[in-house]
């Protein structure tokens, strides 16, 4: 199932201030979502009819958070 994906302008800008793994994996479920036609919860939720969060996780800076 192919499905048009669109990434806003100002979220795009603000992927490229995220380190370089989030940004891949963020491509990554770019990709799922296209091909699958969905991605499921935790890695992404739906806020309205036509819109939806991706939730990508950076491991290193969880960890952190949890040491804190």
């Amino acid at each position: 199932m192919d499905k048009s994906i669109f990434v806003d302008g100002k979220a795009s800008e603000e992927l490229k201030l995220f380190p370089v793994d989030v940004q891949k994996d963020f491509k990554g479920f770019m990709v799922l979502l296209e091909e699958h036609g969905r991605l499921d919860f935790p890695e992404a939720r739906k806020i309205q009819r036509n819109l939806f969060e991706i939730r990508v996780r950076n491991i290193e800076t969880a960890n952190k958070r949890l040491k804190q």
